[in-house]
């Protein structure tokens, strides 16, 4: 797969394009959410990708750092994989993300579904990472996932868990 990308600054005359390097061995890219991190000098995006020879059912979210929008850096472990949150079990699909300047911290909301008996029941799942625990997270440890399902409310213990973590990371 080629990968290219061209630059605007006003979003309606386009420069050549150049080619990416997105390291992902093994994997097929297929959406991207991308933004400038200006705390932290760097484009940062996430990544959903699904095996090669599988369909993009199979599809698990990776962090991916570029000094220079072009040359990528891609973390080894998923931030988020199916079977690894029950509400998205069997489907991980888009994510976006926010960085907190003022806390160093990065919310990313997840989408996905989970099959039951025939039918799929959509969800949202948010998480807010301290950055150095979302490193630590794409480099194997566990993540820190509170969930919102379709009108369902949040129980009060994830309720309490998120208010807890907004107080100490603002």
């Amino acid at each position: 797969m080629t990968l290219q990308q061209r630059r605007s600054g006003d979003g309606i005359t386009w420069g050549a394009p150049e080619l990416v390097t997105l390291p992902l061995p093994g994997r097929v890219p297929w959406h991207w959410d991308v933004q400038y991190v200006a705390a932290k000098s760097e484009y940062w995006a996430l990544v959903a990708a699904y095996p090669e020879g599988t369909t993009c059912s199979r599809t698990a979210v990776y962090f991916a750092r570029s000094a220079d929008g072009t040359t990528w850096r891609v973390a080894p472990t998923p931030l988020l994989a199916p079977g690894e949150f029950d509400p998205l079990r069997d489907v991980v699909y888009r994510s976006s993300f926010h960085y907190h300047d003022g806390s160093d911290a990065v919310s990313v909301w997840f989408s996905g579904a989970r099959l039951e008996g025939n039918a799929f029941r959509y969800a949202v799942a948010s998480a807010r990472y301290p950055y150095a625990d979302l490193l630590r997270r794409v480099t194997g440890s566990s993540p820190i996932i509170l969930e919102r399902e379709g009108s369902t409310g949040v129980s009060p213990e994830l309720q309490a868990a998120r208010t807890q973590f907004e107080h100490e990371f603002p």
